[in-house]
């Protein structure tokens, strides 16, 4: 769950039964969310470990274009490799598609959550 103000702003929902404490967050188990067009798009990245050698963790994105042109659904991040990282100087940053679809990190409909809540039932 990504909450900003206070508020859900977007959850994601996974099967974790027979996962380790890093796989349970891959499109293998996801089953729903707050984004309409995970399953039925590709993705260059889909986990906890992420793109890590830059700093992007609990990653979803589809595909690099250029920093201005970086597509996705969320990062959790501490990098500042692009401008749409770098801007936000307080880390870790919880970056997301703001949108029902995926983003242009750079310059589309973007939020930023002020909490990243994982919950085990």
């Amino acid at each position: 769950h990504i909450y900003s103000s206070g508020t859900l702003a977007k959850f994601l929902k996974f099967n974790a039964a027979g996962t380790t404490s890093t796989s349970w967050f891959s499109l293998s188990t996801y089953l729903t969310s707050s984004w309409t067009d995970i399953p039925s798009v590709g993705q260059n990245f889909f986990s906890i470990a992420g793109d890590s050698g830059i700093g992007r963790y609990f990653y979803i994105n589809i595909v690099y274009l250029g920093c201005n042109s970086d597509l996705g659904w969320l990062d959790i991040g501490n990098g500042n490799v692009c401008t749409w990282e770098s801007r936000y100087p307080s880390k870790p940053v919880f970056i997301y598609s703001a949108s029902t679809t995926v983003a242009n990190f750079y310059a589309g409909s973007v939020g930023i959550g002020d909490v990243f809540a994982v919950f085990i039932r």
